[in-house]
C-alpha cells in the first residue's frame, strides 16, 4: 500500500476473524504467524502517510485493512487512504465496521447474483447474522417481501426488528412446508 491512513480501531467486524483464520492454514488467506485477524475496522484516523491525501487525523472512518484479511484487531491498522470512508453522523463504529464485508456481501448477493426485483419474495437464511441482517434490510429497501430464516427466537426477533415480513425457524422439522 503506497498511500496509507493509520486507523486506531475501535470496532472490528467479525467476518474474517474466526478461529480458522488464526493458524498457519490457507483459509481464508494464507496466514503467517504472528497474525492479527480482522479485515474490516472502524475507528479514528490517527495519522496519514507522508504526502497522503485522505481523511485527516481525528476523522472517524471505516475501511478494509490488511492485504490478507488481517490487522483489524491490532493496536493500529493501515488502510489504503482512498478506501477510508468517513463515518456519517448517526452511524456507530460497530455498525460501520460491518458494512465493508457483510454489507457488501449482502448487496452483491441480492443485486448482482440474485438480481432481486421489486415485488419478488426472497428467503434469507441466517437472517439474524451479519450478512443476513444486511440482506433483510437491502431486500426490503428494494421492495421485496422477506421471509427470514433464523435458528433462535432472538435471531428471529432481530430479523423482525429489521422489517422482515415473515420469520421461520429453519431448525424445526418441516419448516419448508
Amino acid at each position: 500500500m503506497a498511500a496509507e491512513d493509520i486507523l486506531d480501531p475501535e470496532s472490528c467486524g467479525p467476518e474474517s476473524c474466526g478461529p480458522e483464520s488464526c493458524g498457519p492454514d490457507v483459509y481464508p488467506f494464507p496466514t503467517t504467524l504472528p497474525f492479527a485477524p480482522g479485515s474490516e475496522v472502524a475507528g479514528t484516523v490517527d495519522a496519514l502517510g507522508a504526502g497522503v491525501a485522505g481523511p485527516p487525523a481525528g476523522t472517524p472512518g471505516f475501511a478494509l485493512v490488511g492485504g490478507n484479511g488481517s490487522t483489524g484487531y491490532a493496536r493500529y491498522a493501515a488502510a489504503d487512504a482512498t478506501q477510508v470512508i468517513p463515518i456519517p453522523p448517526g452511524l456507530s463504529n460497530d455498525e460501520a465496521a460491518t458494512i465493508v464485508v457483510a454489507g457488501t456481501t449482502a448487496m452483491l448477493s441480492l443485486t448482482e447474483v440474485g438480481q432481486l426485483a421489486p415485488g419478488e419474495t426472497v428467503l434469507i437464511e441466517g437472517a439474524g447474522g451479519g450478512v443476513g441482517g444486511y440482506a433483510v434490510q437491502i431486500a426490503k429497501l428494494r421492495g421485496a417481501t422477506v421471509i427470514a430464516a433464523a435458528s433462535t427466537p432472538n435471531r428471529r426477533d432481530a430479523a423482525l426488528a429489521l422489517d422482515a415480513d415473515h420469520v421461520v425457524d429453519y431448525t424445526a422439522r418441516g419448516w419448508t412446508e
